[in-house]
């Protein structure tokens, strides 16, 4: 063990999530869901499995939105849990995971006004309050509205609902991207 980083390979705990080490992959995108499906395939199986096998203590699945197509950034490739039909092959990476002593997450995500690959072009974008070409952070993101209360309570509930998914696919936790997009 490098005695400049001791705590490094020790076990720890996310609540009740006991993790072997605190090496965690984040969840930056690698796009490997199937497109026209939205199933988790053999690309990202063995994509997390290999993180799994390498000794990582914690995966973290990818911006997976929880509406689709308006909520993600990256359609048709970015993770998406917005429909019960998805739950398992979803399951399948928990399932790899676990064989490594591996904890795995899902990060639930909602795009909102961020559109980088211009798929989205001409939707209806909403926000938490209306933001202008001028209030935008760069050209990748598209003019919204701002969401109404009756809205806000619907996109809560997808953040619930996708969490449930996850939980019945077995994932051991989720992260909730809220500052984002």
């Amino acid at each position: 063990m490098n005695s400049k980083f001791p705590k490094l390979l020790e076990s720890s705990y996310i609540g009740k999530v006991k993790l072997k080490n605190r090496l965690i992959k984040t969840a930056q995108g690698s796009s490997t869901i199937e497109p026209d499906t939205g199933f988790v395939g053999e690309q990202a199986k063995a994509y997390y499995e290999k993180l799994a096998m390498g000794g990582v203590g914690l995966l973290i699945v990818e911006s997976c939105g929880v509406e689709y197509p308006l909520g993600v950034h990256h359609p048709p490739v970015q993770f998406r849990l917005h429909d019960d039909a998805l739950i398992p092959s979803f399951s399948e990476l928990p399932k790899i995971t676990h064989k490594y002593n591996c904890p795995i997450f899902l990060q639930l995500i909602h795009s909102g006004p961020w559109n980088p690959t211009g798929y989205l072009t001409g939707r209806q974008a909403r926000c938490s309050s209306a933001l202008t070409k001028d209030n935008l952070p760069g050209p990748d993101f598209t003019e919204c509205r701002g969401m109404t209360l009756t809205e806000v309570k619907e996109v809560i509930e997808m953040f619930i609902k996708a969490a449930e998914r996850a939980y019945k696919a077995g994932f051991d936790g989720v992260e909730v991207n809220a500052g984002t997009c």
